[in-house]
């Protein structure tokens, strides 16, 4: 999936629309672009005059087209931005969708009336990650979730071929753009959506999905109010698409973000309240007390682990709180919940999410009339000057953007080559993420695939960065933002002072991958710049903001795990020979065999953090309560936005102010810090039980080995103390090697 190949299979033999691989529309509209590739190709064999740049710019379409898809086969939001500058461009010739008058009123076209926008999420994606056995199987249901609301889509609409495009809208969240669609169908998708919950095999319990509705001309009128409201000065151009786009995805962030934060709320309020009858149910049939505590207690664990956060704030923190509560009062809490969860990011953005706020509380009440009230004064933005304005990504996108903008511009240029650099810019910004300028991760595992197929030496290091919901909810977005930005231009000027040859990508939210060719050596380098320039860079100042939340400026923190393509071929050798973990028609395929390897060499360098990141929050904490320059309230803040790193709901809440309380520096707390944290890791996994499968359990394993393997290596028993860590070690790489042979040989007596 364009390049993803994390949830990509091997479908050569089928056309787009037969493989499902793209959806329906998706999947039509490769094999039209495939079709004009092929035709190019045939008129330069038989024609020499034949200008043979057609055959570049349709394979730059198609290589568009898989770029612009993510890893479930949707379009990235990054399509509907630019169809959306296309909407309000008022300059173009033909049918226009908006219009606007010369105080900056928009109008909505006849032909765009029944423009309409659907949203859905699919919940419990954690869950599904979990139970279904890591990354692959949330993949999976988030490509089934684009396949089933297509299917119910067709099925809904009565035969009608409705025009639309279906793009990856946030995480689990998607949106479909219906470019015409009566409300009544549109209705009946949404319905048909939230009864509905997509198979995922493997998956007993199928995650729910919450879907809600927007009209283009809901939107539209929203930002008449704003342009209404705000100054002269202060409203937007109507001769800038650009312009008239952003303010129109904010607008329809915020109203479609709050409709449907509801109904997520309210959907897995529902599943709660499912599973608190089954446990009911269980337990009344339960032969003995033990059996039916049992029972009550997988609610509650269900509670727990996957649905906790949500309630967090909320009248329903606790699960006894659910008992007895219809629908209709779980909606009403829903929606006031949703309110509380926009972040207040600039005057304008504030301006609109008031209007919302009065729009949905209007539509509740069956009064369709919104006040109008004078705008707050925008806040003044501080000085971030700490923060690059440009990472060297961002530089390339402005780069190619200006090049084909100028072509563009000018009546002489070659028509072939305006379209030659259009396409240029256009791969470019669908490659890299907007807010870091970095190569995302779908180019990511193309590029690691290419060089497992090669043969090629690679390392990766896989880097977490801590406190992004630290930076996020008291420092607001522009601050997180500001984080992110700041890490991505360390992690790439580290690869210049590294002097290696590597690459680093945008994984998700507030995680990074680095691939760098070569071994050990390399990646030690790149991990060594990187410390450097993040214990020098300083904090990341207040934003828009300022402190009014409790935000104190903040170092970045990174944590990282490493491994290379040798370990990952080990570890795909051993399920391959001896577990059977893969069918025979994956591994005939080279490409496939890339994908498995990637995608393990991935899953091995993440679960090195999980230890690696625990121990060091361990450190920082013990280091902050003792720095005088941080206050107590900062403090508190860091252990909060620390709980899940730390265990805090398993004891680590304690275990940190029993360290705390020795008064010892945390280097001399180290060993003691990690017995814990593995005792603790390993506990997770027990409760996993049977669901943890075997390709997890040989991925720690080998992790294990390479850990102690490279530790030996490096060893230098010149000290007692070094030798008895020497000893230690060894210690620990016999005994990982014992527990994968152990777990190899239950396998075989399993399969026999």
């Amino acid at each position: 999936m364009d390049g993803t190949a994390e949830a990509r299979t091997t479908k050569k033999e089928r056309s787009p629309s037969e493989s499902g691989e793209y959806g329906i529309v998706g999947g039509g509209e490769l094999e039209t672009l495939q079709w004009a590739l092929e035709r190019a190709k045939a008129k330069a064999e038989a024609d020499p005059s034949y200008d043979v740049r057609n055959v570049a710019l349709a394979e730059k379409r198609i290589e568009l087209f898989r770029q612009e898809h993510d890893n479930a086969g949707a379009f990235k939001f990054k399509r509907f931005g630019r169809e959306t500058v296309d909407l309000f461009d008022l300059s173009k010739e033909g049918p226009k969708a908006v219009e606007a008058d010369a105080d900056g009123r928009f109008s909505v076209a006849p032909a765009a009336r029944d423009r309409r926008m659907l949203f859905v999420n699919m919940g419990e994606l954690a869950r599904v990650n979990k139970e279904g056995g890591g990354h692959t199987a949330g993949n999976e249901a988030l490509a089934e979730t684009v396949r089933t609301i297509e299917a119910l889509i067709t099925r809904q609409s009565g035969g009608k071929s409705l025009k639309y495009t279906m793009l990856r809208y946030s995480g689990n969240e998607f949106m479909v753009s219906f470019e015409s669609v009566s409300k009544h169908d549109i209705d009946a998708i949404e319905s048909a959506i939230a009864e509905t919950r997509p198979q995922v095999e493997g998956l007993e319990d199928a995650p729910p999905l919450a879907a809600t509705t927007l009209d283009f001309t809901e939107a539209i009128d929203i930002m008449n109010q704003l342009q209404a409201e705000l100054s002269p000065g202060e409203r937007i151009d109507p001769r800038d698409p650009r312009a008239g786009a952003r303010e129109f995805i904010e607008v329809m962030r915020r109203r479609a973000g709050w409709s449907l934060d509801a109904e997520k709320f309210v959907s897995r309020a529902l599943r709660v309240q499912e599973k608190i009858a089954e446990a009911a149910r269980a337990a009344g049939e339960a032969a003995t007390p033990d059996e039916a505590a049992k029972a009550r207690d997988g609610a509650q664990a269900f509670f727990d682990n996957y649905m906790k956060k949500t309630f967090e704030g909320s009248p329903l923190g606790e699960l006894s709180a659910f008992e007895g509560l219809s629908e209709s009062a779980l909606e009403e809490i829903g929606f006031e919940q949703a309110g509380k969860e926009a972040d207040l990011v600039s005057g304008r953005q504030e301006l609109v999410r008031t209007i919302v706020a009065q729009r949905v509380a209007a539509i509740r009440s069956g009064n369709q009339r919104v006040p109008v009230m004078l705008p707050p004064p925008l806040t003044a933005r501080a000085s971030i000057a700490k923060i690059p304005r440009q990472t060297a990504g961002q530089i390339r996108v402005d780069d190619v953007r200006r090049l084909a903008e100028r072509l563009e511009s000018e009546k002489t240029a070659d028509p072939m080559e305006r379209e030659m650099a259009k396409l240029d810019a256009q791969i470019e910004i669908a490659r890299r993420d907007a807010g870091t300028g970095l190569l995302e991760r779908g180019v990511y595992y193309e590029d690691l695939e290419q060089a497992f197929k090669e043969g090629r030496e690679t390392s990766l290091v896989f880097v977490d960065m801590g406190f992004l919901k630290y930076f996020d909810h008291k420092g607001g977005t522009d601050v997180g933002n500001d984080a992110l930005k700041l890490a991505a231009d360390i992690m790439e000027r580290a690869v210049v002072s590294a002097g290696v040859k590597a690459k680093v990508y945008r994984y998700a939210g507030d995680e990074f991958t680095v691939s760098i060719e070569g071994g050990a050596r390399e990646t030690e380098a790149f991990q060594d710049a990187l410390e450097a320039l993040r214990s020098v860079a300083g904090a990341v100042p207040a934003g828009k903001r300022g402190e009014q939340d409790g935000y104190v400026p903040t170092e970045l923190v990174f944590n990282a795990g490493t491994a290379d393509s040798n370990i990952a071929s080990d570890v795909f050798n051993t399920l391959v020979e001896r577990g059977g973990a893969y069918p025979k028609d994956r591994l005939d395929d080279p490409d496939e065999v890339a994908n498995i390897k990637a995608e393990l060499m991935t899953m091995i360098a993440d679960m090195g953090i999980e230890q690696r990141k625990a121990v060091g929050r361990f450190s920082l904490l013990i280091d902050a309560v003792r720095d005088p320059h941080r206050s107590p309230k900062q403090v508190r803040d860091l252990r909060d936005f620390s709980a899940k790193a730390i265990f805090a709901e398993n004891g680590g809440k304690e275990f940190l102010d029993r360290m705390i309380a020795t008064g010892k520096p945390s280097e001399a707390l180290q060993e003691e810090i990690s017995a814990w944290v593995k005792e603790k890791s390993l506990e997770a996994r027990k409760k996993e039980g049977g669901r943890t499968e075997l390709l997890s359990q040989l991925v720690e394993i080998h992790g294990k080995i390479a850990y102690y393997a490279r530790a030996l290596n490096e060893s230098r028993a010149h000290t007692e103390e070094q030798r008895r860590k020497y000893e230690r070690d060894h210690a620990e790489l016999l005994k990982a090697r014992a527990e994968r042979q152990a777990l190899i040989d239950v396998r075989k007596t399993l399969s026999a």
